[in-house]
């Protein structure tokens, strides 16, 4: 599916570029939309997730988690993600419209240097609810896992 450029330019965590900056991006991050009717259930697996429109659940194992539109999720997004990578998974409550970006990139060292990489980054970090502190990962923040501590991301 087609990502809704101008749709996604409302958005807070997009609405400070410009769509040229946003279709770097979307080619550098791999980003993509899928739509999730109610009911069905897509693997997480190593993407990060924007919920477009909608509301979910997240399944890790026996853990659980509600989120409602605009909601930035990963893997791991439970306290106890041990034995449970392969089963996490997002179910919709309603049909849902959710972008996906690719985690390893996003964590990868961007070589062309845009401006706007390391400034969505931190915009994605601020609407996860990430620790802002510098070298303490933060179990639930998929930035601070693997991550180059050289990298600044700020």
């Amino acid at each position: 599916m087609k990502l809704p450029m101008e749709e996604l330019l409302k958005e807070e965590l997009f609405s400070w570029m410009g769509e040229a900056e946003l279709n770097v991006l979307s080619n550098c991050f791999d980003m993509e939309a899928e739509r999730l009717p109610e009911g069905r259930t897509a693997a997480i697996g190593s993407r990060i997730g924007y919920l477009l429109s909608g509301s979910a659940r997240l399944s890790c194992g026996k853990e659980t988690a509600d989120i409602a539109s605009g909601a930035v999720f990963a893997v791991p997004w439970a306290e106890n993600t041990e034995n449970c990578l392969a089963e996490t998974a997002i179910t919709a409550w309603e049909d849902c419209r959710i972008i996906w970006a690719d985690k390893e990139i996003m964590q990868s060292v961007c070589y062309r240097a845009c401006w706007f990489h390391g400034r969505f980054i931190t915009e994605v970090k601020k609407k996860y609810g990430c620790s802002r502190r510098k070298g303490v990962p933060d179990p639930v923040c998929p930035f601070e896992q693997n991550i180059d501590r050289k990298q600044s991301f700020s």
